[in-house]
């Protein structure tokens, strides 16, 4: 191959690598990393901001005890987590909150599935979330939540402050920093 056509292949690998960066830079997504799961850092607007927790009741993971998501009792920040037990974004999701536990470890979660209970128990079961006593596992068996925030994807996150109002959502992956960030504004 002559000089000339290994410049032009040259630069058209390295313009490949650049517009294919950029594109990664632009979807979130880390392009250079074994992971390819997008975090969302963009907040969206519910309709439901400023409002208090709605009403919505869940089967919790005992099995047995059932809980409405108004009821929770707490001085800090809630944060009501729609999830898939099979989705790898909703994994994702609860590895991000395992490893931002230590600055999390005062904010009240409530993992809220519309799924069967055998999945939800495996990932329960999966994150080990017994270790933590700030999180809550439940099955959403009205279907209530999905039709309040009119959810479209999983994972979906719902942060609510102190006073038990409504600050943001999320669709999507979020960065535990982001969580807490806003459950303390």
């Amino acid at each position: 191959m002559k000089r000339r056509e290994r410049l032009l292949v040259i630069g058209i690998i390295v313009s490949g690598l650049v517009l294919f960066a950029g594109l990664c830079k632009l979807i979130g997504v880390p392009p250079f990393t074994k992971s390819r799961i997008a975090v969302s850092t963009n907040s969206i607007k519910t309709g439901h901001e400023g409002e208090p927790i709605p009403s919505i009741d869940i089967l919790l993971s005992d099995s047995i005890s059932y809980l409405n998501v108004r009821d929770i009792k707490s001085s800090e920040p809630v944060v009501l987590f729609y999830f898939g037990p099979d989705c790898p974004y909703c994994r994702a999701e609860m590895d991000e909150i395992i490893k931002g536990m230590n600055r999390l470890k005062n904010v009240q979660f409530l993992l809220i599935t519309p799924y069967a209970y055998s999945d939800m128990k495996r990932f329960y079961k999966i994150f080990q979330l017994e270790k933590y006593s700030n999180i809550r596992v439940g099955i959403d068996y009205k279907y209530a939540f999905g039709s309040y925030f009119k959810t479209e994807s999983i994972p979906y996150i719902v942060v609510y402050n102190r006073q038990k109002l409504l600050i943001t959502a999320f669709p999507g992956i979020v960065k535990s920093d982001d969580i807490f960030k806003y459950g303390y504004m």
